[in-house]
């Protein structure tokens, strides 16, 4: 992807995203990102392109992968690319909230009784299936969850979470906060000039509060079954971006959620 392309707005937040690297660089700030990617069940050449852009930045990648229609083909490549992680996405990645609300799989409105025995039949599918590379870490389809589900998450033998925003501290918690598809409108690419722009917004909070605590890591969301040619020419511009700077890392995803094991 070459800048000259580009529109002169998008050069203008292409540059406002590599003035907020520098930024980070000068007060001593090392801008720690990580790469989550949801709806993975099956192999596809979807999925073998994004394996493709990881392998060629050689960053690890977190695959949300939904349990009960996941194949042992897609285990077997996962195990067979290497630094890619399996989180349990859910169970299903059914809509079990009522009209009117948000889509959720386990929201407020449904019983925990029947959201603890999703999320445990999740578990015993694919942690044993997966092995070595899956993480007790729960990703909520659509990115919700209801406070009851979410306490009582551990009892299901997830005691890792990842939504959407801000983790606000909370132990074994690390959430996404960049998303490249605009789901409410195209439900395709969000653009160049949008996602510099976003992901600037997000190194210059950081290092706006870089003296009061460690930066929190900046989650990549991606959607690899809905990717276009536009879409994975920018992943592999950004990931070459940020692998120029020697101010940037890739932090091991086990240890993003402080686990000690991995089931």
């Amino acid at each position: 992807m070459k800048t000259d392309d580009m529109d002169a707005e998008t050069q203008a937040e292409l540059q406002r995203f590599q003035t907020a690297l520098e930024a980070a660089r000068r007060v001593g700030m090392t801008v720690p990102f990580w790469w989550r990617d949801d709806d993975a069940v099956e192999v596809t050449p979807q999925l073998e392109e994004l394996l493709a852009l990881r392998e060629a930045a050689g960053v690890p990648l977190a695959l949300a992968v939904i349990p009960k229609f996941a194949q042992p083909e897609l285990i077997e490549r996962i195990r067979r690319s290497g630094s890619v992680s399996v989180l349990q996405h859910g169970w299903a990645h059914e809509k079990h909230s009522p009209a009117g609300e948000k889509a959720s799989e386990f929201g407020e409105s449904r019983s925990l009784d029947a959201s603890l025995a999703d999320l445990t039949a999740g578990y015993e599918r694919l942690a044993p299936m997966a092995g070595e590379p899956f993480l007790p870490v729960l990703t909520p389809p659509w990115n919700r969850i209801g406070e009851a589900a979410r306490a009582a998450r551990h009892q299901a033998g997830l005691p890792g979470l990842s939504v959407f925003g801000p983790t606000n501290g909370e132990a074994h918690v690390c959430n996404t906060h960049f998303d490249v598809i605009a789901w409410k409108t195209t439900r395709g690419f969000i653009g160049q000039k949008k996602a510099f722009h976003l992901l600037a917004n997000e190194i210059e909070r950081r290092v706006d509060n870089s003296g009061e605590e460690p930066p929190e890591p900046i989650g990549i969301l991606t959607h690899h079954l809905v990717h276009d040619a536009e879409t994975s020419a920018f992943l592999q511009h950004l990931l070459e971006i940020l692998n120029g700077q020697p101010h940037v890392s890739w932090p091991p995803i086990r240890g993003l959620f402080a686990l000690e094991r991995t089931v």
